[in-house]
């Protein structure tokens, strides 16, 4: 199979890849592979999408990532620059990745989670919606953060 990716603004795009340039902020040198999903309606039950999907630059997405867009909370998912998103990752709707994130194959990022600098998440890793992770943390695989008990 010869793949085909094409050039669109400073970015490397499979012709495969879902992505909403509509509701995209978007830097350079980001490489969006085959499948991924971009920029979709958040995934909520009662908060209706809105505001804009915001990616910095030299990001990787692999495979059949998802990120979806924000809700009318915050109105703005990000992800910072230097980032891994490993096969099947998915980011929810209002996240904020900082720089040099790495999340391994199938890590599921809820809404609504801050992931501060350098984190790095082994495979399978589920991080529920309303959390925040420190800079320089390491999770290994299969790690779950669940919901804060108050």
């Amino acid at each position: 199979m010869n793949s085909k990716f094409i050039n669109i603004k400073g970015n490397k795009v499979h012709e495969t890849a879902i992505i909403n340039w509509d509701n995209l902020i978007i830097g350079k040198g980001n490489t969006f592979y085959p499948y991924c999903v971009i920029g979709t309606d958040a995934q909520h039950t009662y908060k209706k999408t809105e505001g804009k999907l915001k990616i910095g630059n030299n990001n990787i997405f692999r495979e059949f990532v998802t990120i979806n867009l924000p809700t009318d909370k915050k109105k703005i998912t990000s992800v910072g620059n230097n980032c891994l998103l490993m096969t099947m990752s998915h980011v929810g709707h209002d996240c904020t990745l900082e720089d040099n994130i790495v999340l391994s194959n199938n890590v599921n990022i809820a809404g609504n989670t801050y992931i501060m600098r350098n984190s790095q998440f082994g495979l399978n890793s589920i991080i529920h919606q309303d959390q925040v992770v420190g800079s320089y943390t390491m999770f290994s695989m299969g790690s779950v953060v669940s919901k804060k008990q108050y």
